[in-house]
């Protein structure tokens, strides 16, 4: 028993080509997002602004930035796909018919 728990304990989880691609944009949008953060708040400093309203303003910017929305797009667009793929009846049940 001890040796079976201990290998199941040792496989690695692979991710899907899909959880790959999403873990890209996200890595994406959040480097995209904390350039213009940045970028805002030196413009905020330069104008003149006062310092903890310009670290305020990123914050909430940086907050707002992350993207919660991104599993549950993936999620409706997969289930576009499958129903687009169910119209042509390309669903199956059993991937040895295919």
């Amino acid at each position: 028993f001890g040796k079976v728990a201990k290998e199941l304990s040792e496989v690695e989880a692979k991710k899907s080509p899909l959880q790959v691609k999403i873990d890209e944009l996200g890595r994406l949008l959040a480097l995209a997002s904390s350039a213009g953060i940045c970028g805002m708040a030196v413009l905020g400093w330069w104008m003149g602004r006062p310092f903890l309203e310009t670290v305020t303003v990123a914050v909430s910017l940086a907050v707002a930035a992350i993207p919660e929305g991104l599993p549950i797009c993936v999620t409706v667009t997969l289930a576009l796909g499958v129903l687009r793929m169910a119209r042509h009846q390309a669903i199956v049940k059993k991937l040895p018919a295919v």
